[in-house]
């Protein structure tokens, strides 16, 4: 094991008193509760994690936990019954510990004793100490699982590793280490909730295996919580490579069609200042929403961009809408695309001399042989190009199939877009069986519904689909028909739900770092790496790149801008309007809907209204300073937008 720094130990206090486990962690069913009368039941705990307490019985677990069984006491040292009056003296087993450096029963043990313990034993056992915290906010209940203490030494295997639950000054045994990381049936009764025998967890990095073999193989390597802590697992080129080829496995190859959305959310304050303590905002309505699909391997998306804005006046689901239209129209195009497009592979020279020097799969290693059914030689190309990638057997040929789902991906989307979909979702389901009124009922637009116009006049590309087989394949596929599956981690955060050909993915299982992050690192890259991205989006590369601040740079300005002369307005000859103060200003916007549609410059109403002081006197000002010089004509109306933008701009937020 690698010598990974373990995790700082918190609430360093002595523990031991007996004390009973409320009934969340007691419905776990995965916990031995010693019931000492003193500061013992550390070391009580650690005995019957030697003697195997998972192995016995329910009822023998049970019973062992009165602390009166021969099992836990040394032979011929354990209490006997019918002997209350003669009290025989009680040695407990050891199992091969030393168990001399405790503390006595009658003071607690802490993190100090507990490293002094490992030590005595030349840690041959490693001692891991949990905490659960229950926190309720918002209505719902909420159950935290915290590593409070690691082992100091990990240098080398253990003979033991032991996972303790400190619970009000009490130590308690975890004696199944997945049913307490599990919160797989925590609202279901007994007769439907799930068992936990599929789910094996690490206890350092917490990730999940389908079968004990394959987490005993995981924890040989050394793995931490941290994604900082751990090694690479992904081989970076060496010096003298040029370049990395690794071997993927056919569920593994690039996807034609994938697609990254996003979504804007309005914010709600909260009205008084004491709730606004404890919930910042209230975020319910999408105002808008985008997607970008990008095409491989010859697919070439209808719409590579779509943005759509909710409007005054329409429903809250409105933009969600209009985005998931277009999501499945374009996932429904990439199928038919997929059923009936097969380029026949295009070879040069030197592709079909290495293809017909080839003598083994690239795949699976093994000699082609022609006469074999499934070792023949066969050519592995793109479908939609024709372009050559390997030789392979027919084999492992006929297992490389295209997804038949198409990837939608939103960065944290687990902890924030999912739910606005799952909502929208759940809404046009009801609605398209019949138990929501329709749209045409309530009095909206039928217009509101479709994605974009269709001309049927338009000339259509030879390699494009039919625009008629998509919209059958969109007819004969209403909503509440669509296959709809959730994938959980640990019931705890929604990695991924599918709906029909759709997978909408959380980039965050496979990139942890922030979308801010991931900016400044795209700055901080030359262009002469990334010089297609560079060309696409200047506004990534450093100021330094594009402008640099030198006095070339400001004289080039002036040559290609000279100068002009100031145009003179005679303000006296205009005709005067009432002044108009900031507080008149501050009155009309309070008259704006929440939900008002953001303006040319990208701002919201909502983003006044979350100015806080000097802010908010600030924007009050250069409002009614815009406002003044319309008023008088000393502004055009078309500049109104871009002043009142430019003096918001440096407007502070709440938090900075």
């Amino acid at each position: 094991m690698a010598n990974l720094p373990p995790a700082p130990a918190v609430g360093d206090e002595a523990a031991g008193t007996y004390c009973k486990l409320p009934p969340e962690l007691e419905a776990k069913k995965c916990f031995w509760n010693p019931r000492t009368a003193d500061n013992s039941c550390f070391a009580w705990c650690v005995r019957a994690a030697l003697l195997g307490v998972e192995k016995l019985e329910r009822d023998k677990r049970k019973n062992l936990t009165r602390l009166t069984d021969p099992m836990l006491f040394a032979e011929g040292y354990s209490p006997v019954r019918g002997r209350r009056k003669v009290k025989p003296e009680l040695v407990p087993c050891n199992f091969g510990f030393d168990f001399s450096v405790l503390p006595p029963p009658s003071k607690g043990v802490g993190w100090q004793d507990i490293e002094n313990f490992e030590l005595a034993n030349n840690h041959r056992l490693r001692i891991f100490v949990w905490e659960w915290r229950k926190v309720e906010w918002g209505g719902r209940t909420f159950f935290e699982r915290q590593l409070i203490r690691e082992p100091v030494h990990r240098d080398w295997p253990a003979e033991r590793e032991i996972q303790l639950l400190r619970h009000q000054g009490h130590y308690v045994l975890i004696w199944n280490f997945q049913a307490f990381m599990s919160s797989r049936g925590a609202h279901l009764d007994g007769s439907r909730r799930a068992s936990h025998a599929s789910l094996h967890t690490c206890h350092r990095c917490r990730a999940n295996f389908s079968t004990k073999q394959n987490l005993e193989t995981h924890q040989q390597e050394p793995c931490s919580f941290d994604p900082s802590k751990r090694e690479p697992v992904i081989r970076m080129p060496k010096t003298d490579e040029v370049s990395v080829r690794y071997q993927a496995s056919s569920t593994a190859e690039c996807a034609p069609l994938v697609m990254y959305m996003d979504l804007e959310v309005a914010s709600e304050p909260a009205p008084t200042e004491q709730l606004a303590k404890h919930t910042h905002c209230v975020q319910a309505n999408v105002l808008s929403g985008a997607y970008l699909a990008v095409g491989r391997n010859g697919y070439r998306p209808e719409q590579r961009v779509f943005l759509t804005t909710r409007e005054v006046g329409e429903h809250r689901f409105a933009a969600t809408e209009r985005l998931l239209m277009g999501l499945r129209r374009e996932g429904e195009r990439y199928l038919l695309w997929k059923r009936c497009t097969n380029v026949p592979a295009k070879l040069s020279e030197e592709e079909q001399q290495s293809f017909d020097e080839a003598t083994h799969c690239a795949r699976c290693k093994k000699k082609f042989a022609e006469d074999h059914p499934s070792r023949m030689k066969v050519c592995h190309h793109q479908h939609g190009t024709g372009r050559f990638i390997e030789p392979l057997c027919k084999s492992c040929n006929s297992r490389i199939v295209q997804p038949k789902t198409v990837p939608v991906l939103l960065h944290n989307g687990g902890n924030y877009d999912f739910r606005f979909l799952l909502s929208s979702i759940a809404w046009l389901r009801r609605r398209s069986q019949g138990s929501l009124p329709s749209t045409a009922a309530d009095g909206g637009d039928d217009e509101l519904y479709q994605v974009e116009d269709q001309d049927d006049t338009e000339e259509e590309d030879e390699d494009q689909l039919p625009r008629s087989d998509v919209e059958d394949a969109m007819a004969s596929k209403p909503w509440h028909k669509l296959r709809f599956s959730v994938l959980f981690k640990s019931g705890e955060k929604i990695l991924s739900f599918r709906l029909g050909c759709l997978c909408f993915t959380d980039s965050m299982n496979f990139y942890k770092a922030s979308l801010a992050s991931l900016m400044d690192d795209l700055q901080k890259t030359l262009p002469n790496f990334f010089q297609h991205m560079a060309q696409l989006h200047p506004e990534l590369q450093p100021k330094e790149g594009l402008c640099p601040e030198t006095p070339d740079t400001a004289e080039a300005l002036r040559v290609l801008h000279p100068e002009q002369p100031a145009v003179s307005v005679n303000a006296s000859a205009l005709p005067l309007a009432q002044e108009v103060s900031p507080d008149e200003v501050a009155k009309a916007l309070r008259a704006f809907p929440v939900d008002t549609a953001p303006g040319p410059s990208g701002l919201r109403i909502q983003h006044l209204r979350e100015a806080r002081q000097p802010g908010e006197t600030l924007a009050l000002v250069q409002l009614a300073a815009v406002v003044n010089l319309l008023a008088r004509g000393l502004a055009h109306p078309s500049a109104a937008p871009v002043l009142a933008g430019a003096s918001l701009v440096a407007v502070p937020k709440p938090k900075g």
